[in-house]
């Protein structure tokens, strides 16, 4: 049986990755998804798509993270081709960025993406175990963390978000924390709080669960989570 998310409101979620912004909701869908509530559920029409299985511009291998700019320009962290997409709102291909590696720019399984109010973006490169962010040309700006449990330290991030003060929260997956990053005037992020989860479990026993997805925006807060084995 798969796992069902309720949020604050009672909205129960079933989804493989859902991003949501303060005016655009986009669903990528992996899997079923469903809501139950008792709550009326608004209804939204579909649009467009674009992408298959490939490793050519605008294919995908299983793609993970997706963010929105203010220009409604659409970035898509293409997880198993090490890279990020970008595309305008109807889909049309604009520009790549990474490939395989650990050097600066490059990428192994980035899952997360965002994009803050000045058009940077941000990068949870998972397997390196850490952080890139870049301008809204693509040009590398800086990077921060390594594997460990230390504050500013990952294993494993995913999910990120950026709020209205460029506050960078990271779903630091198998540390079972969210990891949240200021940044100082002149300087590089650095950890400004750092929380461990550890959710009731079912059946009477406790359990440990690693969030995968955050977002931050509109007093909206919502996390994947996922059964640690």
């Amino acid at each position: 049986m798969g796992l069902l998310i309720r949020n604050i409101h009672g909205f129960y979620w079933k989804p493989k990755l859902l991003t949501l912004s303060i005016t655009i909701l986009l669903v990528l869908f992996m899997s079923t998804f469903e809501i139950k509530s008792s709550y009326a559920v608004e209804t939204y029409s579909f649009l467009t798509k674009w992408g298959s299985f490939g490793s050519v511009e605008g294919k995908f291998k299983n793609p993970s993270g997706i963010a929105v700019d203010s220009s409604g320009n659409v970035y898509v962290a293409d997880t198993s081709n090490s890279r990020i997409q970008k595309f305008d709102s109807s889909g049309e291909f604009l520009g790549k960025r990474g490939s395989f590696g650990s050097t600066n720019g490059k990428f192994n399984n980035p899952s997360g993406i965002a994009v803050d109010s000045s058009g940077n973006v941000y990068v949870s490169d998972s397997d390196n175990n850490r952080i890139q962010k870049f301008d809204s040309s693509g040009t590398f700006l800086t990077k921060w963390g390594s594997l460990g449990f230390a504050k500013g330290k990952f294993n494993n991030p995913s999910g990120i978000a950026v709020d209205s003060s460029g506050n960078v929260y990271v779903a630091d997956t198998f540390n079972n924390r969210i990891q949240v990053f200021g940044i100082p005037v002149g300087g590089t992020e650095i950890p400004i709080d750092t929380t461990a989860l550890l959710l009731y479990g079912i059946q009477n026993s406790i359990v440990w669960w690693t969030p995968v997805i955050v977002i931050v925006g509109a007093g909206i807060g919502l996390l994947k989570l996922k059964k640690r084995n």
